[in-house]
């Protein structure tokens, strides 16, 4: 790997991390803050369609508008 191989991987890795820390919380969804934006069609209206227990709570998520699903993995929040 040359360096702007590793240059480009480190970008790569601080932008998806980004994104992943700044989804919003359980708590902050309950308090209406704003959640999940459907990429297809821009709605924020979902429907769950399935829940599975496997170490966390797995939900399957129905856009209401135009059906796109999204699959979404819950974990508890260790408290510090």
């Amino acid at each position: 790997m040359t360096g702007d191989d590793i240059q480009a991987l480190a970008n790569a890795i601080a932008e998806k991390l980004e994104a992943v820390n700044n989804r919003p919380t359980l708590r902050q969804l309950a308090a209406g803050v704003e959640g999940w934006i459907c990429p297809r069609c821009g709605c924020e209206r979902w429907w769950v369609s399935d829940t599975r227990f496997d170490g966390g709570v797995i939900r399957k998520r129905e856009c209401r508008n135009c059906h796109k699903l999204i699959k979404t993995i819950e974990q508890p929040i260790e408290d510090a």
